[in-house]
């Protein structure tokens, strides 16, 4: 999903292969079968400012020597957008989830081109404020590159310019990803505090040492300190 949406952004696979997500999903209640908050937090910020980019389809042409030609196993204007149904290695089981995914899938393509527009209009807003919420949070929207970048484009797809708040606040939390050493520059995908002290502390405890050690009451004391019991 990630990749063909990034393909789709600069030019490189049409919009149409890319499996829908409608933007109408930001007002689906708790009580209903599928829902923002059925997901994990991080899964929650990536999707959200993504639900816009999917709306608005955004591209992005690259000069045509920076083409990524070579992803296509045929000439692209040949190539078929369809999803093979049929599964590799081949199920029963995975025959009927891979069409039953594909059916969904079609489902909701035809609901993105007909759907009415005063409701698509409502839930980019209630995409577009939820974000405002939570992106003056400290650690960059959901601590994660993914939810960042995504937020930047989805705020400027809104109409926000380069020099909002909004959007320097996440181009900076996205620059203090950036490890920059003698030969070589990287960006981490998140710098992870809380899991990384809740696996840790995890490991700890699975290696023999005593739960009531005082290095694994300082990372429990230290994760609950950071407990946030709201969505």
């Amino acid at each position: 999903m990630d990749k063909a949406q990034r393909c789709g952004e600069l030019g490189e696979y049409d919009w149409n292969g890319v499996p829908a997500m409608p933007v109408e999903i930001m007002l689906a209640p708790r009580s209903f079968f599928f829902n923002l908050y059925e997901v994990s937090y991080w899964s929650r910020t990536v999707i959200v400012p993504l639900l816009v980019i999917m709306d608005r389809k955004p591209v992005k042409w690259l000069p045509p020597e920076r083409g990524l030609d070579e992803l296509w196993p045929v000439p692209r204007e040949r190539a078929s957008l369809r999803f093979p149904r049929v599964p590799d290695p081949f199920s029963w089981r995975g025959l009927f989830w891979k069409n039953f995914f594909i059916a969904v899938d079609d489902v909701l393509k035809v609901w993105e081109r007909f759907s009415p527009r005063p409701l698509r209009r409502r839930a980019v807003e209630a995409a577009r404020l939820w974000l405002e919420e939570r992106l003056p949070l400290a650690g960059g929207l959901g601590g994660i590159f993914p939810a960042m970048a995504n937020a930047v484009l989805a705020l400027r797809l809104l109409g926000y310019p380069d020099d909002h708040p909004l959007v320097l606040g996440q181009l900076k939390e996205i620059e203090a990803l950036v490890v920059e050493r003698e030969e070589e520059l990287y960006v981490q995908p998140c710098v992870s505090p809380v899991w990384d002290t809740a696996l840790a502390a995890n490991a700890l405890v699975e290696s023999g040492l005593a739960p009531d050690h005082p290095a694994l009451r300082r990372a429990a004391e230290w994760l609950l300190d950071r407990q946030v019991l709201v969505p």
